[in-house]
């Protein structure tokens, strides 16, 4: 099971103290005075109830939860064969409670994939190189490590078929801006002399669906670390893309 963010709380509680009502008086007072002097030392209560700020944090720490087990659960079931009972059980909590942070399993579905492919553009995005051959092998990389982990191997085990219209038409279009990067970095090594002249598109599309099987075998107890699988697989796709000398 996860680490949880729905334990149990001690709210305004410190380890060991003892928590009194503030109906329940603390000892017998004598005279007005004595009234007046016990109010005015008494402490402001300690609320029980969080802040707006810290119950948004701890909703989108419950939500972040809910998808990584979700995406867990279709990476390893499919998404059509995974029920919110499983994800539900996987976080000890009731099936209802998914409903207070994600409207459908769908929803769930595409929030992984929408999150996990915004990781993707913006890791291959920030990649840099002396040169094109240099950019292309740095952003496939870190392409490639985000198929190391639970969301993106979500995205490449989830038929695209499984989401809505809507979703898959969102689906295709990040997609396509990581193809379009890639094939970029390709243009700038053949016009740089680091890439040997070739077909732009056939070049993405061997590269891009080399490293997209990582999602399928990939092993985190394997014998190599995620850094390790990823540069491997790269420089072994990218060896024929070196010029002829």
């Amino acid at each position: 099971m996860l680490g949880l963010p729905w334990g149990d709380r001690r709210v305004g509680e410190q380890a060991g103290e003892e928590i009194k009502s503030p109906m329940v008086s603390s000892g017998p007072r004598s005279g007005t005075a004595a009234n007046e002097k016990g109010r005015s030392r008494r402490l402001p209560e300690k609320s029980p109830w969080l802040n707006a700020e810290d119950q948004e944090k701890e909703r989108q720490l419950k939500r972040t939860a809910l998808l990584r087990a979700a995406a867990i659960e279709f990476g390893e079931r499919g998404f059509r064969s995974t029920s919110l009972d499983v994800v539900a059980a996987r976080l000890g909590i009731s099936k209802p409670t998914i409903y207070h942070y994600f409207s459908s399993k769908e929803e769930i579905l595409y929030e992984i994939v929408n999150e996990s492919l915004k990781s993707m553009i913006e890791v291959i995005d920030s990649a840099r190189g002396r040169n094109g051959f240099e950019r292309l092998r740095a952003l496939l990389i870190a392409y490639a490590k985000t198929l190391t982990v639970d969301y993106g191997k979500c995205v490449i085990r989830t038929p695209e078929y499984d989401l809505s219209e809507e979703g898959r038409h969102k689906l295709v279009g990040m997609k396509r801006e990581i193809d379009t990067t890639i094939r970029a970095a390709i243009r700038e090594g053949i016009a740089d002399g680091s890439i040997r002249n070739c077909d732009v598109k056939m070049a993405a599309f061997v590269v891009a669906g080399g490293l997209n099987w990582i999602a399928r075998w990939h092993n985190p107890a394997g014998p190599m670390s995620d850094d390790e699988v990823a540069q491997n697989c790269v420089d072994i796709l990218l060896d024929g893309f070196r010029p002829s000398r």
